[in-house]
Parts: structure tokens; C-alpha cells; sequence
């Protein structure tokens, strides 16, 4: 038998570089980043559920530094049971599609805005007929006033879906310098932690609710006029303007056949069909 004979420097290393290309080939690909994850879990029309129970709604802070009572005021605690809310606000696809399959006649004019390619952008220029129509052919209905803030900040109260301060960039607001809608789930800072999307920024939201006081609140001109409370500022508004930011309890008001690049998302009372 021949004496076994050690392997050569230049042999070792060969044999090292194959087995190392080898496990390299037969390793898992890489995880994606948590913004490629994101954006690949986003379903149009995906509902999330809020637990019931109570939160703060409203806010006795005045936005500007001083004093004044504003109609998001006084704060105070609202108790709902349990409901459903769309995890992201109605896109151009879907509201395509509800146009096409029930031959709906809409009021607004979202396809002046809308081009090929925009299906994941959320609709706007939607009439409040327009988005109850839609939630009603999708089996829904509009989220009232309060299961709209509850959905965006939190049975904590937060003055912004990700907390009590503002933090630039993580909402299509005025100030990213996007002026224009995103696809929906695309600022994946925008989140609440109830894990709904896009409430502070790209567009503002319808709700069902008639835009009235808070109990004890004060008086404003705009009650008992027909407006209807709309949600949500916008890449057209400012999310943190010096003389007046945009809290996420801030009210908005409009008539119902306003459109003004308004969008809305839809709510149940029961969990959604798969």
C-alpha cells in the first residue's frame, strides 16, 4: 500500500472554493426587505378588524399653540363594538371594475385623474354617492366618523397614525414633495397601530357621518348645513405646517357632491368574505 500523502496548499484551497460555491448555490434566497414585503402583501380591498372597546376621540390641543377650541374638540371617549375597516383606501381598480360590472353612473369625474397604470393609486374625485354606492355594490358600507379615527390613531388617542410626533416622510402629505397620490401600502410609515394604511396622507377620505359637534364641543356655522365629515389630509395638504398642522383628529367638512380629489376606503359590521 502506498503511504498516505499530504494535499498540497494550492489542492486544499481548490477543494475549499467548490464546497463554498457548492453550499452557496444551495442556500435559501435572501429574505426581501421589509419594504419590498410590504409592498408585495398589498391587497386592494384587504380588511383588518378594530376591537371593540373605547378610545379618545377628538383632541383639546389647538394645532397652532394657542387656545382656541376647533370641532375636533373637546376630547373625549367613544365606545364601539367590534368592526371591519379596508386596510387601504379604494383604488382606481377596484372602483374600474364596480363601474364596469354594475354599469354605475358616477357623479365625480375620477377618470379625468385616472390613467393605465394607476389601478393600486386610490380613487378620487368621488362624489359621497359615488363611495357609498361602491361600499354597498362590495358589501360594505362607509365607516362612520369615529370608526374612521379609531381605525387611524389608536384606542390611545395618537395625534398621528405612528405616534404623537410628526416625522417627515412617512406620509404622502404636501411636504414629501411627491405632490401627487402614491399606490396604495407604498409609505409604509403611514400605518396605524391598528394596521391601517395611508390615513394621514394621499387622499383625504369620505365617512357616512354628517359633519356635526362633539358633545360639549363648540359652535361652528358649518353644522346642520349638509356637509359631511371627510378624513384625512392629503398630498395636496400640509401634514406639518408651522402655523397649523394636520393632526390626524382633525375634522374636515364638504358638501356631498364635492370632489375635490376625495377618496374613501369602506367598513362591515362582520368579517369579509375571502
Amino acid at each position: 500500500m502506498k503511504p498516505w500523502l499530504p494535499l498540497s496548499p494550492v489542492l486544499l484551497f481548490s477543494v475549499f472554493l467548490f464546497l463554498a460555491c457548492s453550499k452557496q448555490k444551495e442556500a435559501p434566497p435572501a429574505e426581501t426587505t421589509t419594504q419590498e414585503a410590504a409592498e408585495l402583501e398589498v391587497v386592494p380591498g384587504e380588511m383588518v378588524k378594530i376591537p371593540g372597546g373605547e378610545f379618545i376621540m377628538g383632541s383639546d390641543i389647538d394645532p397652532k399653540g394657542g387656545n382656541k377650541r376647533g370641532s375636533y374638540s373637546p376630547a373625549h371617549k367613544v365606545n364601539l363594538p367590534d368592526y371591519w375597516i379596508d386596510k387601504y383606501e379604494v383604488t382606481n381598480g377596484q372602483f374600474l371594475k364596480f363601474v364596469t360590472e354594475s354599469d354605475y353612473k358616477p357623479e365625480g369625474d375620477w377618470r379625468t385623474i385616472y390613467r393605465i397604470g394607476m389601478e393600486n393609486y386610490p380613487v378620487a374625485n368621488v362624489t359621497l354617492s359615488d363611495a357609498k354606492a361602491f361600499c354597498q355594490w362590495a358589501g360594505k358600507r362607509l365607516p362612520a366618523e369615529e370608526e374612521w379615527e379609531k381605525a387611524a390613531r389608536g384606542a390611545q388617542g395618537q395625534d398621528y397614525p405612528w405616534g404623537n410626533g410628526w416625522e417627515a416622510g412617512r406620509a404622502d402629505t404636501y411636504e414629501a414633495g411627491i405632490r401627487e397620490r402614491v399606490e396604495v401600502g407604498k409609505m409604509v410609515g403611514d400605518v396605524s397601530p391598528l394596521g391601517v394604511h395611508d390615513s394621514m396622507g394621499n387622499v383625504q377620505e369620505w365617512t357616512a357621518s354628517e359633519y356635526q359637534a362633539y358633545p360639549n364641543g363648540p359652535k361652528d356655522p358649518a353644522y346642520k348645513t349638509g356637509r359631511y365629515a371627510v378624513r384625512g389630509a392629503s398630498y395636496a395638504l400640509y401634514g406639518n405646517d408651522k402655523d397649523a398642522p394636520f393632526k390626524i383628529w382633525v375634522r374636515s367638512a364638504f358638501f356631498p357632491k364635492s370632489q375635490f380629489g376625495i377618496g374613501f376606503r369602506c367598513a362591515s359590521d362582520t368579517e369579509p368574505k375571502r
